[in-house]
């Protein structure tokens, strides 16, 4: 009988790698105007979006042996699930959180407990209470709001960017400039120069002239730097 290996999680990924599976990763969806727009997330497009999600992170400091709070919910994995993926292959130990208020008693455990590095999507719910209980005053590195935190996260004395959705594309703002950036690889400005983004070939679906503008100001530079195509400032809702 061959002895197995228990104290590791490699029998068990080696018998998911061996199930068979679809292209399709998973349906997510993206606002256009006040409607919501399936679309499909396939395996190599969630690995595309974990690799530029790496890099970037990587960009704002990240590395292994941090702990990062994370803030997010079941229906954004399409959005904070390459971002949680890319945090582990960095051998950053990530701390869940909801974006809800009842979180704060979870939250002060993880911020008692470790020295948290990073607090990525920072929102207007939990935020807040974070802010009231103290536990952002000192230790972060860097922070990424999401717009609607932009304001109170500028309050704290801390590095700081924005993530958020532009239309179904994953955008983070560049460490050095403050502008958003999305995966060159997998998507494009459209060629009216404004802000609208279509898929590459790369991607499993096709995607085209997506008006994303609602969320940007002014000033964006498509090769600003290595870490993708920027389209501008990320701005927060007034």
């Amino acid at each position: 009988m061959s002895s197995v290996d228990l104290t590791t999680m490699a029998p068990i990924l080696e018998a998911l790698e061996a199930i068979p599976r679809s292209a399709e990763r998973c349906i997510a969806q993206y606002a256009d105007g006040e409607t919501l727009v399936d679309y499909v997330v396939s395996w190599s497009d969630w690995a595309d979006d974990i690799a530029w999600a790496q890099t970037v992170l990587a960009a704002w400091g990240v590395s292994a042996g941090d702990f990062v709070v994370v803030i997010s919910t079941g229906h954004e994995a399409a959005l904070y699930g390459p971002i949680i993926d890319a945090l582990n292959s960095l051998g950053a130990t990530v701390c869940p959180l909801e974006p809800a208020e009842f979180e704060i008693g979870r939250a002060g455990m993880f911020f008692r407990r470790f020295t948290i590095a990073a607090v990525i999507g920072l929102d207007s719910t939990l935020g807040p209470a974070l802010v009231r209980e103290g536990l952002l005053e000192s230790g972060l590195r860097f922070m990424l709001a999401r717009p609607e935190a932009a304001v109170l996260a500028a309050e704290l004395d801390v590095a700081q960017g924005v993530v958020t959705a532009l239309g179904p594309a994953l955008a983070l703002t560049c460490p050095d400039n403050g502008l958003a950036h999305v995966n060159g690889s997998a998507w494009i400005q459209s060629a009216s120069g404004r802000a609208e983004l279509s898929s590459r070939p790369i991607r499993h679906e096709s995607l085209s002239a997506l008006d994303v503008s609602g969320a940007l100001d002014a000033g964006g530079r498509p090769e600003c730097c290595s870490l993708g195509r920027s389209l501008g400032r990320l701005i927060a809702p007034s």
